[in-house]
Parts: structure tokens; sequence; C-alpha cells
């Protein structure tokens, strides 16, 4: 529960929530996005070999067809805007270089 803070979250949370994020299922991807931003908004970081998958979920689910999806996508990065967790916005920056003009405009 957040009343005892994340101290108790397993250390593979992030990568479970990115595979979420990445379900086709696109009610699950958005609970899983909202996720993603309550954790880091309530201090939970990734661990490093999660940093690189969570910032390509993050830019890909932002872009998304479906309203809902992008903007929980959106949100989820704000959330990692906000806490200027370095790792994950320089793997977010990394992406900048992508033929994707979508993700290239909300990469940098």
């Amino acid at each position: 529960s957040f009343e005892r803070g994340l101290a108790d979250a397993p250390s593979d949370l992030f990568a479970h929530l990115t595979r979420e994020a990445t379900d086709l299922r696109s009610k699950a991807s958005r609970h899983a996005l909202d996720c993603v931003a309550a954790c880091i908004i309530a201090g939970a970081a990734p661990a490093d070999a999660d940093v690189d998958a969570l910032a390509d979920a993050l830019l890909k689910r932002s872009v998304h067809d479906l309203r809902f999806v992008a903007e929980a996508g959106r949100r989820a990065l704000h959330a990692v805007a906000g806490t200027g967790d370095v790792r994950v916005l320089d793997a977010v920056l990394k992406r900048a270089g992508t033929k994707n003009r979508a993700l290239r405009t909300l990469a940098a």
C-alpha cells in the first residue's frame, strides 16, 4: 500500500509495468501507464536495466492512436520529467533521433 511508501515494492515493478504498458489491450496499457506515473510520483525509481524499455514504452504509448492511451503515456512522461530522473530523461532524449516525427518531437 502507498501509506507505507514503496519500500516494499518488488525489484521488478517497472519491468512488469513496462510489459503491461505495451500490452495490446488498451485498457490494461492505460492502467499500467497510470501506475508508472503514480509510482514515479511516489518516489519509486526504475532499475537501471528497465530504463531503456520504460522510455521506449512511454514514448510509443504517448503517440498512440487511441487518445486515452496517448494521454496516459504523456502523463507518465510528465511524471518522469517532474522528478528529474536523469537516467530516464537521458533514455528519452536518446530517442530524439528516431525517424518517427511524432516520437522525435515528444522526446525533444
